[in-house]
């Protein structure tokens, strides 16, 4: 049905897919916490997957101008921290980042997550700022985690301090844990 829904470009379904897609986040987010198996980097890959969802239907459908964009974006907008901004901790968090070498990939999957890093510091409650890594990072990069590339995976191991900023919620939880354990079990055996 979901499917159906996406394919017919009805405008007056737009709100329904798109809290669909959120929804669908958060059900995947709280249904790998209690997998039998350990969730490994392509189960994370795929829960990602769903966050550019939402991110693609906002801007295809125009969702900004609806009731439900408007909801959505009352109140403060998220406000984006600056790559320059460090917080307090930061250079400590992201410093086997600072002396990885990366491919320009890499680099800057790794300056997005300084980013939300800053953003998650700057408004800690709004969850938009948790989703802006995964929504924003560019496809190069997690083809480049599911080839299990040291540096991607590096990257990607370091947004479990962002994660960790919200396990109070039901949904998330212990992902950090799952993210790090999921992280160290797919490391290549060579670096």
């Amino acid at each position: 049905m979901f499917q159906e829904m996406l394919t017919r470009q009805d405008p007056a379904q737009n709100n329904v897919i798109f809290m669909f897609s959120v929804m669908l986040i958060m059900l995947a987010f709280g249904a790998l916490q209690s997998t039998c198996e350990p969730p490994t980097v392509e189960d994370i890959l795929e829960v990602f997957a769903l966050f550019r969802g939402p991110r693609a239907l906002w801007n295809i459908r125009d969702t900004a101008e609806t009731e439900l964009g408007e909801a959505i974006m009352s109140g403060d907008k998220l406000e984006v921290a600056s790559s320059d901004l460090i917080t307090p901790g930061a250079e400590e968090i992201f410093a086997k980042l600072d002396e990885a070498e990366m491919d320009e990939v890499c680099t800057e999957a790794a300056q997005l997550l300084r980013i939300t890093w800053a953003t998650v510091k700057l408004v800690p409650n709004d969850l938009r700022a948790m989703a802006y890594f995964p929504a924003m990072a560019d496809d190069a990069f997690f083809t480049k985690v599911a080839e299990h590339d040291a540096n991607a995976l590096l990257v990607l191991r370091h947004f479990a301090v962002v994660l960790k900023a919200h396990e109070e919620r039901w949904w998330v939880g212990r992902w950090h844990e799952i993210l790090v354990a999921a992280v160290d079990a797919a490391w290549p055996k060579d670096v």
